[in-house]
């Protein structure tokens, strides 16, 4: 039985249709990266093994809509983009889309949301994009962590270790990999947020602030108490893409 797992990417910026882009199956994009070198062997046959098959089918790649240029000096950060020429808008708009979390550990985050949800209990884990043979997949290391679905919303975001002064962001690169562990197939639907989506997801993700260092037994029981579990599925529900 095909489960449904419902997907939005967004900026919380103006033109973020144009700074986003599609979730796709990690095989699709492998295939379609093949047929770019013009190889008639998919990976050496990686692509049609039987024991690759369904795996590849359940990991999504999640990409750069823009190009970036992150250049660390000491407990300093410069960040550049091609996507905006006027530098005042340019350092606006990077202020809000970029965070650093460590400059010791030089761990940043990219304010880019991925909202998952379903109505089956589901797990989605963020992973390294370890198939990748990009400079941004060689020089970063991506947090890895896993939660379920049905259960929970909150942005995904990529949030990774830069292992170079300089780290260079090309648009369409994978960012991160999301992996759904299910023995069944996954089918992606597209929506909408609106105004209620987006006040439960400022909730969940600013409970930390208010109970840090819950469990996530703790925060499944908030969230289904409430019934924001059918709520938040209703919304979703009513702004589907087709």
């Amino acid at each position: 039985m095909r489960k449904t797992i419902y997907w939005n990417n967004s900026l919380q910026l103006p033109s973020s249709e144009f700074l986003t882009k599609p979730l796709i199956t990690l095989r699709r994009h492998l295939v379609e990266k093949e047929k770019e070198k013009g190889s008639g062997d998919l990976m050496h046959g990686y692509l049609s093994c039987p024991a690759a098959a369904k795996t590849l089918k359940n990991i999504f790649v999640v990409k750069a809509g823009m190009d970036l240029k992150i250049s660390f000096k000491e407990n300093s950060v410069n960040i550049n983009t091609k996507k905006i020429k006027e530098n005042d808008n340019q350092q606006k708009f990077l202020s809000e889309f970029f965070f650093v979390r460590s400059f010791k550990d030089r761990m940043v985050t990219l304010q880019m949301d991925t909202l998952l949800y379903s109505n089956d209990s589901i797990h989605a884990m963020q992973m390294q994009p370890f198939l990748e043979n990009t400079e941004f997949a060689k020089n970063t290391g991506s947090v890895v962590a896993e939660y379920d679905i049905s259960k929970w919303i909150r942005p995904i975001q990529p949030t990774f270790y830069c292992y170079k002064d300089e780290i260079v962001i090309n648009e369409g690169d994978v960012l991160f990999y999301i992996f759904i562990p299910s023995e069944e197939n996954v089918k992606i639907v597209e929506f909408e947020k609106n105004q209620y989506i987006e006040k439960i997801v400022s909730s969940t993700t600013s409970l930390k602030f208010f109970k840090p260092n819950q469990t996530m037994k703790h925060i499944y029981d908030f969230f289904v108490s409430r019934s924001l579990n059918k709520k938040i599925l209703k919304h979703i529900k009513s702004n589907l893409i087709r």
